[in-house]
């Protein structure tokens, strides 16, 4: 989850719910039935997890970046 991070130039909420999929399925459907009003409050439900932040130069994502793009090309 680090490389994702980096690659995004973001911070990553890593849940403690090992099945965060279905979590989140949960979540959508309890929105969709008006359980939540908003996302807002589906934030004030987390209590935990690690949060990834992103290290890596933005230079050197772009290269690796550029790098995985010219890779795709050449499978193409």
């Amino acid at each position: 989850m680090q490389f994702q991070a980096d690659m995004l130039q973001s911070n990553i909420n890593r849940s403690e719910i090992p099945e965060a999929s279905a979590l989140g399925v949960a979540l959508v459907a309890g929105l969709s039935t008006g359980i939540w009003k908003n996302t807002d409050d589906l934030t004030a439900l987390r209590t935990g997890g690690e949060i990834i932040k992103a290290k890596m130069d933005a230079g050197k994502t772009e290269e690796l970046y550029r790098g995985w793009k010219n890779a795709v090309q050449k499978a193409f």
